[in-house]
This record gives C-alpha cells, sequence and structure tokens, in this order.
C-alpha cells in the first residue's frame, strides 16, 4: 500500500521514558526542579506531568542500571539522549537544580550560555540560554564538535611493556624464573605465575627498563640481554631512535588493561629478593616442569606471558 501521500492523523509525542536505578527518586527529582505534578507511582514505575502542556516523563527502574559515562569513554556505557532546558537566568536555574539534587559536571564545553550538570541517576542534561530553533541547532553542532575533539584527547592507547625470561643453569639443566603476581587491584590476576615485567617510562630505553624492572622486582642485576649489541641508533632532527629485535612481544586486544610486552631473554647476577611489592614466590623452574604446567594447567600462568613461554620452550628444544 502507498502510503507516502495518504493523509493521516498525525502523531504526537505523548512521554519519555527514562531508565533508571530508583524511579521515584528521579521523578522527585525532575518534578521539582520543573515545576511538574508526579501523577503516578508503583512498580517500579513514575510518571511526572507538566501543568502547561499534555507533556509526560516516564521513569522505569530497571536491573543491572549503570550510570551512563560523559562525556563518553570506550567500552564504558555512554548516554542514549539528554535533556536541554531553555532558562533565562543561568546562573538562578544552576543553583535551582543543585538544590534538587543535581551535580554539575567537571567538563564543560562552553564558557557561557549552557552548563551540563548530572541528575540523580547519572544522566546529563543541560540548562541553556538558547531558545529560537537555529540557534538551538547550531548549539547542538558545536556541543558535538566540542565532545568529538574532547574523545580524541582521552581516548586510550596500549600500555608499553618490557619483561625478561631470565635464565640460570642448575645441575646441568637450565631453569627460568618464575614468580607470583601480586596484584591486589586486579583479583583475577593475584596469584598467577609469571616472569618479571613492567611498564616503560617515557623515553626510556627499553633495555634500561628492562634492567630496573627486573632489579626492582626480584633484587637481580642483568648482565646479559639477548640482541642488546645489535641495536641501531639514529639521531636526527631532535630525534634519538633505538631499534631492536625481541625474542616475542604480546598484546592484549580485549578487557580493562590495553597492555602489549616485549620480552627479551637475558642473564643476571646476585641474590634474590624476599619478596616485592608486585610479586613473591620466586622460583628457579625446570624447562620440563615449565612445559608440563603450560600443557596440563595453563591457566596457572599470567595471560601475557603463557605464549612467550611456550615460543621460548618450542625455540630451545624443538
Amino acid at each position: 500500500m502507498d502510503t507516502k501521500n495518504k493523509k493521516r492523523t498525525p502523531m504526537k509525542i505523548i512521554g519519555i521514558a527514562i531508565d533508571c536505578d530508583n524511579a521515584d527518586v528521579l521523578a522527585d527529582f525532575y518534578a521539582q526542579m520543573l515545576c511538574w505534578t508526579k501523577t503516578f507511582s508503583g512498580n517500579g514505575v513514575a510518571v511526572i506531568s507538566s501543568p502547561e502542556h499534555p507533556s509526560l516523563l516516564v521513569f522505569q527502574a530497571v536491573e543491572n542500571y549503570q550510570k551512563p559515562v560523559w562525556p563518553w569513554e570506550r567500552d564504558k556505557q555512554s548516554q542514549m539522549m539528554h535533556f536541554d532546558f531553555f532558562v533565562e537566568d543561568l546562573d538562578e536555574a544552576v543553583e535551582h537544580a543543585k538544590a534538587c539534587g543535581a551535580v554539575i559536571s567537571e567538563v564543560q564545553f562552553f564558557k557561557e550560555g549552557c552548563v551540563t550538570m548530572f541528575d540523580p541517576a547519572g544522566h546529563p542534561f543541560c540548562l541553556s540560554t538558547v531558545w529560537e530553533e537555529e540557534l538551538y541547532v547550531n548549539y547542538l553542532l558545536a556541543l558535538k564538535k566540542k565532545e568529538s575533539i574532547f574523545n580524541e584527547n582521552t581516548e586510550q592507547f596500549s600500555i608499553p611493556g618490557v619483561g625478561g625470561i631470565i635464565i640460570k643453569i642448575i645441575d646441568d639443566a637450565e631453569h627460568i624464573l618464575l614468580q607470583t603476581r601480586c596484584k591486589s587491584n586486579a583479583p583475577c590476576e593475584d596469584g598467577l605465575l609469571e616472569i618479571p615485567s613492567g611498564k616503560i617510562r617515557a623515553f626510556e630505553s627499553i633495555f634500561d627498563a628492562l634492567k630496573r624492572e627486573i632489579k626492582e622486582e626480584t633484587g637481580l642485576e642483568v648482565t646479559e640481554i639477548f640482541g642488546e649489541d645489535e641495536l641501531s641508533v639514529y639521531e636526527g632532527d631532535k630525534y634519538k631512535v633505538i631499534n631492536f629485535m625481541p625474542f616475542s612481544c604480546s598484546q592484549n586486544i580485549v578487557g580493562d588493561y590495553p597492555i602489549m610486552v616485549f620480552v627479551f631473554i637475558c642473564r643476571v647476577t646476585g641474590d634474590l629478593l624476599p619478596f616485592s611489592d608486585e610479586s613473591k614466590n620466586y622460583k628457579w623452574a625446570s624447562i620440563s616442569e615449565i612445559k608440563t604446567l603450560l600443557t596440563e594447567t595453563p591457566e596457572v600462568f599470567y595471560p601475557m606471558h603463557t605464549d612467550t613461554l611456550k615460543k621460548y620452550i618450542n625455540y630451545k628444544y624443538q
């Protein structure tokens, strides 16, 4: 049926439904701020209505509600909508909203004429002195542009790290130093087996970083890093660039920790610390023991190091 030119009864918006964790709390907030009337409450739903025109705001409580993050962040719950309220006196309106329970956002994209705030459920809304449609559309376009610039500046990047497969001959057999990972802020990683590793500081040579991390975590002094003698250095145009070849490189591409680790084979001297802030239970494990663990219970290893150790065993003994 051709409905393009057919006359029909125009649609009208009667209400907007908003998810939240507590319908009554949010309904009371907007009713107080807008001087609207709460007309219904029950079964996790609350409704407020305007005394001047037939408009409704509906608030519905949902399980496992997550407050939106604004400005948006990658892999976080972002806003799906926001309210823009016209006000004649911006300072007065901001103080009124605060008295009702709103909070001012730490991030503001406009120096004047608009203030971004959060309601009790975490939804952002704006108080603005802009009313005319053309000016309002220009305001929305400017807001979108400012959000894009902000997001570019807060984009998350991979974190470079360096690790060492520390080898030692014990009773004519090669062993590798393993340690237990201590991460109270990451319980799923706490207690996993790992090789010494850590993040690279800005403008720190990757080899200096490896020596520093091993010293800090184990107390051992690095005497040899395989491949360090083959690095090349280029200097020019305010750059000093080193080119190197690690034994292995691993990158995490999901989850909360965007780490990538360059791993080198190395030798050390000195005595092990009893423990450190990030590691404990140091152990020189034989190649056969590590191979058995990797085969039978790979989950006991820190995922960033699992395939690196497999690669070393295959490289060395197959």
